[in-house]
This record gives C-alpha cells, sequence and structure tokens, in this order.
C-alpha cells in the first residue's frame, strides 16, 4: 500500500494537479521561472488546490509516512563568502500579519511608508471580513500600484485563497525584478534584490500536508546562493508564540528552515515574540545561545519571530518560557505595528538592524543580526544531512 501511495504521490507531484503550468511562475520577467541567483532544484514540489483536495483527501493519511523516503535533496550545501548573491545596500523589509483593512492596519502601512520600506512581506490574515479587493485597494491608497507586497495566506484568507493569490500575483507581476517560482501566497520561492524568501500557506487548508511544505522548503533553500534567506508562513507551534495557540505548523518546516539558514517569520497570534537562537525546533526546543547581543543565523541555527500586530487585536501573554528574548503583547499594553529590518547595513553585507516599531512611536524590540560569515557552520561543516526524511 505504501509503494502504490508513493507512486500515486509522484504522479500528483509531477503533473501539478488542480494547476496549470502557468499558475507555478510570477514576476517582472517571463523569459525565465527561475531567480537568476538559484541553481535549479531537482525538482518542483506543488501544493494541492481546491480542485484536486477531494483526490487528496483519499491519499493524505498513506501518503504523509511515505513522503519522506526520497527527499527533493539530501543535503543542505554551505556556500563560501564569494559564491553568496548578496542583498542590495540598505534594503528594507517590513515583516507583520493579522491586517485588517480598519484604521489601525491603515496607520501601520502609513508607518512602513514613512520607515521608507522596499518590501513588505506579510505573514497572512489580510482582510478579514472586508473583500480582498477591498485589502488590494487599501494597500494601492497608501503605498501605490507597484509596490512589493508579498504575503503567506492565513487561516482568515482561506475563503477567497483564490482572489487572493491572483491579486498578490498581478501586484508581483507589476514589481520590476521580483522574481517568483511557484504559486503565490500558497507555496512560493520568491528573490527581490538579492533577498530570497520563501513564502507557504503551509496546514491552512484542510488536510495540507505539512511535509509537502517542509520538503519545497528544504529544497529551495539547498539552492538558492542568497546570504540573506526568509521564511515566511502564517501558523505557529504552541511552543513557538506566547499566547493560546496550538500546534498548527509542524515542526517539519522549521526545522527545514533552521537547516537552510533561514530566518523564521510567522503571525496567527497577535502579538510580537521573538526567540534566542534555537539549534533544534521542538518542544522544548534547543537553545544554541542566550546572548543576545550575537545572534548569527547560519545553517543548523536561526530564530523564530511572530509579528501578528498589523491592525487586527493584540492579545495577553500567556506563556514566559526561557527560550523568549521579547515579548511585546496585549499584557505590555501593545500598540499595532511591524518589524522592519535593514539589510545589508552601510556596505557590512552580513549585517541587518531589525526594530519593531508601532503607531505610538515606541520601540519595544530591537536587535542585529549577523549571516552567512565565512559559508561554514561553527562546527566547521560544509554541508547538512536532510534529518526531515525520517522526522515524525
Amino acid at each position: 500500500m505504501t509503494e502504490i501511495a508513493v507512486k500515486i504521490e509522484r504522479t500528483i507531484r509531477m503533473n501539478g494537479v488542480g494547476h496549470s503550468r502557468d499558475s507555478f511562475t510570477s514576476g517582472a520577467s517571463a523569459t525565465s521561472a527561475i531567480p537568476r541567483n538559484r541553481k535549479p532544484p531537482p525538482h518542483r514540489s506543488r501544493i494541492f488546490s481546491t480542485p484536486s483536495l477531494l483526490i487528496a483527501l483519499g491519499l493524505s493519511l498513506t501518503v504523509s509516512a511515505a513522503l519522506w523516503s526520497e527527499p527533493g535533496s539530501t543535503e543542505v550545501a554551505l556556500l563560501p563568502n564569494s559564491a553568496l548573491v548578496e542583498v542590495e545596500e540598505n534594503l528594507t523589509v517590513a515583516f507583520l500579519g493579522d491586517h485588517g483593512t480598519g484604521t489601525d492596519a491603515r496607520k501601520v502601512l502609513e508607518l512602513i511608508k514613512a520607515e521608507g520600506a522596499d518590501l513588505i512581506l506579510s505573514q497572512g490574515d489580510l482582510g478579514y471580513d472586508s473583500s480582498p479587493e477591498a485589502f488590494e485597494r487599501m494597500i494601492h491608497e497608501i503605498l501605490g500600484p507597484d509596490f512589493p507586497f508579498v504575503a503567506s495566506l492565513g487561516n482568515h484568507d482561506r475563503r477567497d485563497w483564490r482572489r487572493y493569490r491572483d491579486l498578490l500575483k498581478a501586484r508581483a507581476d507589476r514589481v520590476p525584478g521580483l522574481v517568483c517560482e511557484g504559486e503565490i501566497g500558497i507555496k512560493a520561492a520568491c528573490t527581490y534584490k538579492g533577498l530570497f524568501f520563501i513564502t507557504s500557506a503551509v496546514k491552512v487548508f484542510f488536510f495540507d500536508s505539512d511535509i509537502l511544505h517542509a520538503d519545497f522548503i528544504f529544497d529551495q533553500l539547498a539552492h538558492t546562493d542568497s546570504r540573506w534567506r526568509i521564511c515566511s508562513w502564517h501558523f505557529n507551534q504552541a511552543a513557538m508564540q506566547v499566547g493560546a495557540k496550538g500546534d498548527d505548523a509542524g515542526w517539519r518546516v522549521y526545522e527545514a528552515c533552521r537547516l537552510g539558514g533561514a530566518l523564521i517569520m510567522t503571525a496567527h497570534e497577535h502579538s510580537y515574540s521573538r526567540t534566542h537562537l534555537i539549534s533544534k525546533f521542538t518542544d522544548p526546543p534547543d537553545v544554541a545561545s542566550y546572548d543576545t547581543d550575537k545572534l548569527h543565523i547560519e545553517p543548523g541555527q536561526s530564530l523564530a519571530i511572530v509579528s501578528g500586530l498589523a491592525g487586527r487585536s493584540a492579545r495577553p501573554q500567556l506563556r514566559y518560557d526561557d527560550w523568549w528574548t521579547a515579548a511585546y503583547t496585549a499584557t505590555q499594553k501593545a500598540q499595532p505595528g511591524a518589524l522592519i529590518c535593514r539589510f545589508n547595513v552601510e556596505g557590512q553585507r552580513d549585517r541587518a538592524d531589525c526594530s519593531f516599531k508601532t503607531i505610538g512611536g515606541a520601540e519595544p524590540d530591537r536587535f542585529r543580526l549577523t549571516a552567512f560569515r565565512d559559508g561554514k557552520s561553527k562546527d566547521g561543516r560544509t554541508s547538512f544531512e536532510n534529518p526531515l526524511a525520517t522526522a515524525d
């Protein structure tokens, strides 16, 4: 039965059930679906769309255990400095989720504009009770028709996901230099001015498999030459937020990003929180270092951030685990805001300066990151095996 399930799953992934080939590329340039700074991976993972969900339902239980017998990549190769693709100097990116279209949501976007952001990477839950078109109108009115706004869809976007996807793709197509491979909002790998980022709607759709997303993430990170990498999705694990959310995303996606040396950005819980450096994402996580001044991201260690104060509401802090180094919630009388990071600061290519800023002028968290200083991990390894093949 397992062998049959694997063969069926391979067929689905090769044929992209429910999608046309055109729906898997986006960007200003139509000549190539693969960002120029990336080596083509050996295969393309594709998520099930709603039309294919009925097919997937009957397979999900049998396929999940079998998929990892042949992961897309067996290792992540680390690169020397000379091979790294660098982010444009002082590239400014805003990270936030759980928006809405009310007054506070608009004020947060105005704050981001005033900060001179070059890109918004949203962790989802966009319009809530408003239509996708109303949300897009708000972005258009405040930031303009061609501003690069890329999102990972959340659970409140699920009902209108096709309309959100189409609007996000249309906006991405208008942005020069933004190239995405995959289905924007659902599962895509993008580059913009040297920054490499993955957007995922992991577990947002019923019966969706986190294995498919983790496989895609691991594969894409194994084949990018970018120094700075971001993983973005909506859901959390209970231990990766400070409120009342449960285990929704699965640990596989966290681990795939850690092994690929990517910063992890989520939302869902309406608060802001940031972990210490983590060397293994589990419950409880393995903390690599409690040093708040030396935050170095590399294959094998990363940190997870929840930025869910984009305007909808704020919730109280219920968890006080020792792996958190910052928390800003309703308990701290949190105001709406966004995490804003500047990469390649003053020509220091491995440096990023980040701060969470609010519409009231507060700055409850501020930190500096470094990444890929010598293309090797601290213990000297030059590659990592893919342990996700045997993940629980």
